[in-house]
């Protein structure tokens, strides 16, 4: 990402944060399209300050690092990823259970009561506490389980019989997670009836979401 750096560059700032609840060493961004928003900005404590290229010639002084980029929020997505971001640790917690024919990967960590039954999870991957992954699922490489979601369990399907009694259909399809995908807490994805069920790479999947 390119980017233009106007006033202080050797400024220094120990934490990012909203405006107006930011202090003078932290970084804070804008996508102000306008003067009167900026005038906001400028305003403010922050000693970094991320702001559109359009914005540029009302710089608040040469004691404030004004960064321009074309977008912003990406730009602060980045550098909260690099200050804040969770890797995985490679630890397996003591209360999970996992079960013994369960191909595990590098750097995966196991948190707090997760059950992992005979699956497949990739490298670098992170299974929160309390998720539940039942057979046949497979993770692929920096995959994020939150905390109480259930992966590979029966979806919800039935045939009625002539007296009126709901049979199970059994679904033994599985289901495949591929790389980089988060799922978010106590989200629940059900395995395929006869082919799997596939959540395609870089998926995001908020919490609740069955």
């Amino acid at each position: 990402m390119e980017a233009e750096v106007i006033g202080d560059r050797h400024a220094i700032f120990s934490n990012v944060r909203p405006v107006g609840m930011e202090d003078d060493s932290a970084l804070v961004w804008s996508s102000a399209t306008s003067l009167e928003e900026w005038d906001q900005l400028v305003a403010s404590k922050a000693s970094v300050i991320l702001c559109r290229p359009d914005l540029v010639g009302y710089s608040p002084g040469p004691e404030v690092c004004v960064v321009s980029v074309d977008d912003p929020r990406l730009a602060f997505t980045r550098v909260m990823r690099a200050f804040f971001y969770q890797k995985a640790s490679g630890a397996v917690d003591s209360t999970a259970s996992v079960h013994p024919e369960a191909v595990i990967g590098d750097s995966v960590s196991i948190g707090p009561s997760a059950t992992v039954g005979r699956c497949v999870i990739g490298d670098y991957s992170i299974i929160h506490a309390n998720a539940v992954l039942y057979d046949d699922v497979r993770l692929g490489n920096g995959v994020t389980v939150h905390s109480g979601v259930v992966l590979g369990l029966d979806g919800f399907g039935f045939s009625r019989n002539p007296v009126g009694e709901y049979e199970k259909i059994e679904h033994v399809g599985g289901l495949s997670i591929e790389d980089g995908v988060e799922i978010f807490a106590n989200a629940v994805i059900a395995s395929g009836t006869l082919s799997e069920t596939r959540v395609g790479r870089g998926s995001k999947i908020n919490s609740l979401v069955h």
